[in-house]
């Protein structure tokens, strides 16, 4: 098959084949799902907005990492909750999310 890795993570690989579908497989779970045609133009809908917003997208860099995860993850395991997000939330609000997330909350120390 010609076409690109898009990720390759220790959970996912995604690649984008030579006429732009996208397969997303589940290691763990040896799931592999092909992405719908709504699905694909969710991620491009959600990359044009990181664009407009001055994120430069090029491989490795962080909101497209996350967005990349985020995608295989709705793609992979329907019903999740990422997918019902997919759904529901505007492509330009999930942009938003991506490029900044909420920072990660430690729990207390004990004394």
């Amino acid at each position: 098959m010609i076409g690109r890795v898009l990720l390759d993570t220790e959970v996912f690989y995604v690649t984008q084949g030579l006429l732009g579908g996208i397969t997303c497989t589940h290691k763990l779970g040896g799931i592999t799902r092909k992405a719908s045609l709504s699905q694909r133009l969710y991620l491009t809908r959600i990359i044009d907005a990181m664009k407009l917003q001055g994120v430069e997208v090029v491989p490795g860099s962080a909101p497209v990492e996350r967005a990349l995860g985020w995608f295989a993850s709705a793609v992979s395991d329907q019903g999740s909750m990422a997918d019902v997000m997919m759904r529901n939330t505007g492509p330009e609000m999930m942009a938003s999310i991506f490029m900044n997330p909420a920072p990660r909350v430690e729990p207390f120390p004990e004394d």
